[in-house]
């Protein structure tokens, strides 16, 4: 399977990818679909808010930046993180990120943050179940006594 494709499908194919979303932080209302197309160039006419300080301020627009732009500005951007001043462009280039990775790293740190990471505390939240109920099935205790 082609895990670019089954990622756009995620975020604009699915019964929610035009399903608008909030940000608790910024304000920021979106959809799936927007921040895919936005991430990827798929709609140059695109105009995304940042969103609102605090004190309700509108932040203006996003920019709209190409993946290739994103990977060297995160190649700077590692570079300047204290302690890793002495990073070179090899070493950085040792990671091997993708376009579609990079791609990802950016809709993670936008809007997309909210619904990925409550999909991962859900998950997380049945895992620690699971975990508890097969440590209860083990040693034969009954987590409601």
């Amino acid at each position: 399977p082609d895990l670019g494709i089954a990622v756009e499908n995620e975020h604009c194919k699915c019964d929610d990818s035009e399903k608008e979303f909030t940000t608790n932080n910024y304000k920021v209302t979106t959809t799936p679909k927007k921040e895919w197309e936005f991430v990827f160039g798929k709609n140059e006419d695109l105009k995304l808010t940042k969103g609102f300080d605090h004190n309700g301020k509108d932040l203006g627009l996003r920019e709209s930046i190409s993946i290739e732009k994103l990977e060297s500005n995160m190649i700077q951007r590692l570079k300047n993180i204290a302690g890793l001043e002495n990073v070179t462009n090899e070493d950085i280039n040792q990671i091997q990120l993708n376009k579609f990775e990079i791609g990802c790293l950016r809709l993670y740190t936008g809007p997309m943050f909210m619904k990925y990471n409550a999909l991962l505390r859900e998950l997380g939240k049945k895992g620690t179940n699971e975990n508890n109920n097969s440590n209860n099935e083990s040693t034969g205790e009954n987590e409601n006594e």
